[in-house]
């Protein structure tokens, strides 16, 4: 038995855990729009390098996917903190219209400050 000056405080604090699970998954926050030509679907990908993104439409249903990768930081000595999210991540938006609507529809992305735009072009209203 330990002493009272030395109790086991360690079974009442949650167990500490400063970096995701291995395989944890991000969600990125996404924004929909409808256009006069099809859709614009904006994804908050910040950190995510270009190369690291796939972007898929079958159907009506668009798939993002890629990962965030943490960079070597030098003259680190320990952690203190960790919230941001290093993981693979995947969005799926199911987009409210017919999939036929959607047949032959172009799908162009760009990539500027931390924002994916992908645009869906050619639909029919």
């Amino acid at each position: 038995m330990k002493s009272s000056k030395t109790r086991d405080w360690s079974r009442w604090l949650p167990p500490v855990s400063l970096a995701p699970q291995p395989g944890a998954l991000w969600n990125p926050a996404a924004d929909v729009y409808r256009t006069e030509d099809g859709w614009l679907i904006k994804l908050e990908l910040a950190g995510v390098q270009p190369k690291e993104i796939e972007v898929a439409l079958a159907g009506r249903r668009l798939t993002v996917r890629g990962a965030r990768r943490d960079c070597e930081v030098k003259d680190c000595g320990q952690v203190q903190s960790m919230e941001i999210t290093y993981s693979g991540f995947s969005r799926t938006i199911d987009l409210p219209c017919e999939p036929a609507l959607l047949q032959g529809a172009r799908v162009e992305t760009d990539y500027r400050d931390g924002m994916l735009y992908v645009r869906i072009r050619g639909s029919a209203r």
